[in-house]
């Protein structure tokens, strides 16, 4: 609707702006009316064509009384106002801006989503809310200091959130109570699934889910080697593996041994605990420059954050160049830079980071033109820093 006022208004300035004859006027008119009435027909289409999907998924949902189906229907519903700002940018991070890009695109994600469970399709669905939906939201959560704001989106990620569940988990054993069980419970639910399939695409959905929920069971030490059930869960996925292997499948998952799993959880996390603490100890410029660069830095630190000593500087994403130009002639070109350093103050490791802008003409030497400031210091574990150095040092 907002669209067709916007439409009409656009027509009625452009009316205003100019002095038509009545022949132009009355072409203009039309032009507008026929504008109007095109949309308005689309818009029409769309809705009724909605409607009649929401009353097909709820039949279904009644008729079958399957989560899945029940699932559908409620992703059918009509979207809350909120979605009226769902556009995505395809590119965003933790530092996007709340209200020009990660509101709007968790909106996107969200909406898509839930078109994903309406459908059927499993797999989008979870890949959409895994690693768009999910994210989006830890991104906001840290960032966002309108409570209000937070607090209405965050009720509607928990709203999707229980559709999804329902879609994932199907009808699988409701849960117990006790963790061990409900792992158990749902991996041999699978398993059973994928016995059972008559389609080998669906066998291998099957064996996925379970050999994946066994990964994650074995990660966050749900199951262990000891248990009674252990040995059977793992019998049957690396039968049902030896079923699939015939069939060609570039992405089937690997039935690990319970050590294996552990060794690559334990090196995944490990990975992901140095992300959080900014430890990044890779160069990647080489540039002449680069102790001075480096020395710059540190002195910028030791003189604001009093640190006692520097234990170590890299370059953390190496150069963004810019041009400057005059016309179509390049006249200059700005290089920004961002520098991790690492350093001991009050017996404590930190890591932090600064960034600057060096400025050149075409063909010249670069000079420093603007050192806009460090970030917060992150306070760093002494065996997490020791761990990652050692590593760095190999």
């Amino acid at each position: 609707m907002k669209n067709l006022i916007k439409t009409i208004l656009t027509m009625t300035l452009m009316l205003l702006l100019t002095t038509p004859s009545q022949a132009q006027f009355g072409k203009f008119l039309n032009k507008a009316k026929e504008k109007v009435k095109e949309t308005v027909k689309e818009k029409t289409k769309e809705e009724v064509e909605h409607q009649a999907d929401k009353a097909v998924k709820k039949t279904e949902a009644k008729v079958t009384g399957s989560p899945e189906a029940a699932a559908a229907a409620e992703a059918a519903e009509d979207l809350p106002e909120i979605y009226s700002i769902a556009k995505t940018s395809y590119a965003y991070g933790p530092d996007s801006p709340l209200e020009e890009v990660l509101y709007p695109e968790l909106a996107f994600r969200l909406k898509k989503c839930l078109g994903h469970i309406k459908d059927g399709e499993v797999e989008l669905a979870s890949t959409t809310w895994n690693y768009n939906v999910v994210k989006i939201m830890g991104f906001v959560k840290k960032r966002d200091l309108n409570e209000e704001r937070l607090k209405v989106w965050e009720d509607e990620f928990n709203r999707v959130e229980k559709i999804y569940t329902k879609l994932i988990r199907g009808d699988a054993p409701e849960p117990t109570g006790d963790k061990k069980t409900d792992a158990y419970n749902y991996m041999a639910y699978n398993i059973e699934k994928a016995k059972k399939a008559s389609d080998r695409d669906k066998m291998k959905e099957f064996f996925t889910t379970a050999a994946m929920s066994r990964e994650i069971y074995i990660k966050n030490d749900r199951i262990s080697e000891s248990d009674p059930k252990y040995k059977e869960i793992y019998d049957e996925l690396v039968a049902l593996r030896k079923k699939l292997e015939p069939y060609g499948y570039d992405n089937l998952i690997k039935v690990n041994t319970f050590a294996e799993s552990k060794a690559e959880w334990k090196d995944t996390f490990e990975k992901e605990e140095a992300k959080q603490y900014n430890l990044f100890f890779e160069d990647n410029y080489t540039g002449a420059d680069g102790d001075e660069l480096k020395k710059l830095a540190a002195n910028a630190v030791t003189k604001k954050y009093k640190a006692t000593k520097i234990i170590h500087s890299n370059f953390k994403h190496g150069w963004f160049t810019n041009e400057e130009r005059s016309g179509q002639r390049v006249t200059g070109h700005n290089k920004k830079c961002r520098v991790m350093i690492y350093f001991i103050a009050d017996k404590k490791y930190y890591s932090c980071e600064t960034s600057f802008v060096m400025q050149a003409p075409v063909g010249s030497n670069f000079t420093k033109t603007e050192w806009p400031g460090l970030t917060k210091p992150i306070e760093v574990p002494e065996e997490i820093f020791n761990r990652e150095f050692k590593k760095f040092k190999k």
